[in-house]
């Protein structure tokens, strides 16, 4: 595990099956019962450029309204009451099945009613933000939007396409620079081991529907559910599916970020002298890596004081190999990572 725990992480490893997940404990069929969404055998997957790869485990969900009546809308409680960060980390797997950008699919995060200002007519719990689309949008590529203090929107939009396997990583900022809004910042398929580059991201900051600054919620207490969901079909807009997984909530990058990295010796090997030789190497989070020696490369005896496990943006690891015994015509050494 790359971090600290996360606050909530969901990787659907539940029963197998059509409409599946309306037994899972924690997600609720909201507003349309009997439209439930499948769990899928499988994990998605993401590898970045430098072939390291986001943990996965558990099955996917599918989301799909195109064999429902309804929409469907599943929610999960969420407790961000013990966060006092300045930032809140959210990132996903996710992969557009069926229809357009004219019916959304996403994960939104759920305030109660009239969080969101100005209020609006009905009591139901509000939208305060949300990764996916949104219905309307065009092109169809991923985004993160808000409300924009209701009866409006703000957005960051990509150019990925929505039915490309993407990693959604979002950045929530309360009270922005000492201001009363808030900051939302998006990376699709971002590099694993790393912070993002601020460059790379998509960012805007929460105002009302008259385009001056207003917030979407006070305080992360207030954000107290997430919904995944699909539109169905409306109109002449076909209704749209996607499947969903490796949901994370942190406080920071790397809880919602873990990964795991190629074996990868970042010096070359000297011939060892009188006092040995270094070894330094990439490490992985969560892995743990020690340096084993022979002389001829059958039998391999290792050097417990180099067990090393990878930490969070650690970028190398060492370990001074002793010299072998004056006259051993062969000696060999090698990192090895444990499963």
């Amino acid at each position: 595990m790359a971090g600290a725990q996360p606050y909530f992480y969901e990787p659907f490893d539940y029963d197998l099956g059509e409409d599946a997940l309306t037994a899972a404990p924690l997600w609720a069929t909201v507003r349309f019962p009997g439209s439930d969404a499948d769990v899928v055998a499988g994990s998605l997957s993401y590898r970045d450029s430098e072939s390291r790869e986001l943990l996965t485990a558990g099955a996917k969900v599918l989301v799909d309204t195109s064999e429902e009546e309804k929409e469907v809308r599943h929610r999960t409680p969420l407790d961000l009451s013990s966060h006092q960060g300045p930032a809140l980390w959210v990132s996903l797997l996710g992969q557009q099945t069926a229809g357009d950008a004219r019916r959304f699919i996403n994960l939104a995060f759920m305030v109660p009613d009239d969080v969101v200002q100005p209020p609006d007519s009905n009591k139901d719990e509000e939208e305060a933000f949300a990764l996916g689309t949104s219905s309307s949008e065009n092109p169809s590529g991923w985004s993160l939007y808000n409300r924009a203090s209701n009866n409006g929107r703000r957005v960051a939009l990509s150019a990925v396409p929505t039915s490309q396997t993407s990693l959604l990583l979002g950045r929530i900022e309360l009270n922005h620079l000492g201001s009363e809004v808030e900051r939302y910042t998006f990376w699709i398929n971002p590099p694993l081991g790393t912070v993002p580059a601020e460059a790379d991201g998509l960012s805007f900051t929460s105002a009302n529907t008259a385009g001056a600054e207003a917030s979407d919620f006070a305080e992360w207490a207030e954000l107290t559910g997430m919904r995944i969901g699909a539109g169905a079909l409306l109109g002449a807009s076909p209704a749209a599916s996607w499947l969903v997984d490796e949901i994370r909530v942190g406080a920071g990058w790397a809880d919602v970020l873990p990964w795991s990295g190629p074996l990868e010796l970042l010096s070359p090997l000297p011939a060892p002298g009188p006092d040995g030789f270094e070894m330094v190497w990439r490490p992985s989070p969560g892995r743990t890596d020690i340096v084993e020696v022979s002389t001829d490369m059958l039998t391999w005896t290792a050097h417990e004081t180099s067990r090393h496990t990878g930490q969070p943006g650690e970028l190398s690891a060492r370990f001074k190999v002793p010299a072998p015994p004056a006259g051993t015509p062969s000696f060999y050494a090698r990192v090895r990572r444990q499963p």
